[in-house]
């Protein structure tokens, strides 16, 4: 089960209600995540999505947050990194469907040629193959992101 950010803070009542549920957590580096949703438009339903201070707040927030499930069940999160899985798709994905018990399928590295209806912000992207273009792609609004910077310590 992939998670959206807002069904993190249930990943205990997941554990209880789906004790045999893989939860896979994909980390990405904290100011390419927050560029990411502070680019899309999440005002009726992130209100923190639009405020860089705010954003960072929020996200060191889900960082103590997963801190904490990872202490509280181990073993039960799968976190993968975004900068490894584009840099190395077959091998992160392999490992992937070991944790998840699955067999390996050539299709999974071609994900994008899916009929499948996509209804995430990232639906464009699900149609195109892996690409590393947004791997560090915050350097190049490092000024314009300084409040975020600044509540990330970066």
């Amino acid at each position: 089960m992939i998670l959206p950010h807002f069904l993190v803070r249930l990943i205990g009542l997941i554990k209880i209600i789906l004790p045999e549920a893989k939860v896979v957590h994909c980390m990405r580096d904290p100011m390419d995540n927050c560029l990411s949703i502070f680019k899309n438009n999440f005002a009726t339903t992130n209100y923190f999505a639009n405020n860089l201070k705010e954003l960072g707040q929020y996200y060191n927030l889900y960082l103590d947050l997963m801190d904490h499930w990872r202490e509280t069940l181990p073993d039960f999160i799968y976190d993968i990194s975004y900068e490894a899985l584009v840099l190395n798709q077959e091998e992160e994905t392999r490992k992937l469907l070991t944790y998840c018990q699955l067999p390996w399928e050539e299709s999974c590295l071609s994900f994008h040629k899916t009929d499948r209806l996509v209804l995430t912000a990232s639906f464009s992207q699900v149609r195109s193959p892996m690409y590393s273009g947004s791997v560090s792609l915050w350097k190049k609004y490092k000024e314009q992101l300084k409040p975020l910077r600044d509540e990330l310590g970066q």
